[in-house]
């Protein structure tokens, strides 16, 4: 009976990135240079601090298929601008995001304040 090579940390990675989001790890290395190892929002270097693949979180992901996901994929970004920063622009929504930046005058003469309007 042959025995079952032991998964490395790596398998699982490689595995889980190719279910979750249809990328490859070579893509992953492609999105982090093409980055400047850079986180895509804070632009805090990667290799310092934990990061994520983002996606955009759209009905049924889960049920699409890896080569579907793929083309959800946002960038490469540190933990803290996932949670902190995604994650409560996601929950608040477009139009309330873009107001509370016109409320802190974030948006002052910039092209997303038209685009709001």
């Amino acid at each position: 009976m042959k025995r079952k090579k032991k998964e490395t940390r790596g398998d699982r990675w490689e595995k889980n990135i190719w279910r979750a989001y249809g990328l490859t790890p070579w893509m992953v290395v492609e999105m982090y240079a093409e980055q400047g190892g850079k986180c895509a929002i804070c632009t805090n270097d990667l290799h310092e601090k934990n990061w994520v693949i983002d996606h955009k979180h759209v009905r049924n992901y889960k049920k699409l298929s890896p080569e579907e996901k793929r083309k959800f994929v946002r960038g490469l970004v540190c933990i803290y601008c996932n949670w902190k920063v995604l994650g409560q622009i996601e929950r608040a929504g477009r139009v309330r995001a873009v107001r509370a930046c016109r409320y802190l005058g974030f948006l002052a003469g910039t092209s997303l304040e038209r685009e709001a309007t």
